[in-house]
């Protein structure tokens, strides 16, 4: 959205996430919980059902993801909030591991 709120695009996201999803029986627009627009434009994705993060360019095409379920370093469990800092860098909210972790723009 424009800062006036009318809308820029509507950008439906690529199948990376559908294969996972389609295997549980959901589709992938209803597990999208957060969401990040990075500064180059590129849209960041995160879901309570997934424990990644997945990284689209601003056209939807998927570039990346990371993450994973678990405990260790550079999983997650839960991620409940994503953002992106001014060099670019990722920070996730992990619900369950109870931290914050700092990624950088490649995850």
């Amino acid at each position: 959205f424009r800062p006036d709120g009318t809308l820029v695009r509507t950008v439906t996201l690529g199948d990376a996430w559908m294969d996972w999803f389609a295997s549980l029986l959901w589709p992938q627009k209803k597990w999208i919980n957060h969401i990040n627009v990075d500064g180059k434009g590129n849209i960041l994705t995160s879901s309570w059902g997934g424990q990644y993060v997945h990284v689209h360019n601003e056209h939807g095409k998927f570039l990346f993801k990371f993450g994973g379920t678990g405990s260790g370093e550079g999983q997650q469990w839960y991620p409940c909030g994503i953002c992106t800092d001014r060099a670019g860098d990722i920070l996730v909210a992990d619900r369950w591991n109870h931290r914050v972790e700092l990624f950088d723009n490649t995850g």
